[in-house]
């Protein structure tokens, strides 16, 4: 993966960028999204990688859904004990605020139907999000 913190990756970054502005500019729908990350996958040399993608993309919209959350969890969480997170703009933040709201849909939905354990997670999600909402302001007003 690129590095955003690596001055090397720094113009691989912006050339990525710059391709998924030109097909997002383009106009497509999110079928033909799925169809590009299809195609584009096959052009992977990790053949591990390449099936991975192909299994996620089998899924249904709802799977993704969960799969997206599990891996957020995984990043971001571990990120919580082991590096602090540093945005390079206010829509990369924003995209972590989002991704932690909705990575708290399924303890909601537990949490409601009486699962205490949901209920622990998902107050513990909400100080989190509380403490990133702060940080996120901070960020924005350039502190």
């Amino acid at each position: 993966m690129l590095d955003p913190n690596n001055s090397k990756d720094l113009k691989l970054l912006e050339k990525c960028r710059q391709i998924n502005k030109e097909i997002i500019d383009f106009g497509v729908s999110d079928k033909e999204i799925i169809k590009i990350i299809e195609l584009l996958s096959f052009e992977l040399e990790d053949t591990d990688l390449m099936r991975s993608i192909h299994s996620l993309l089998k899924k249904e919209p709802e799977d993704i859904k969960k799969e997206k959350i599990v891996i957020w969890k995984e990043k971001y969480m571990s990120e919580l004990n082991e590096e602090e997170f540093v945005p390079q703009d206010i829509s990369e933040f924003y995209g972590k605020v989002k991704l932690l709201i909705e990575s708290m849909e399924e303890d909601v939905l537990k949490a409601n139907k009486g699962n205490k354990a949901a209920g622990v997670r998902l107050r513990k999600s909400l100080r989190y999000l509380k403490t990133v909402s702060g940080d996120f302001v901070k960020f924005t007003l350039g502190k």
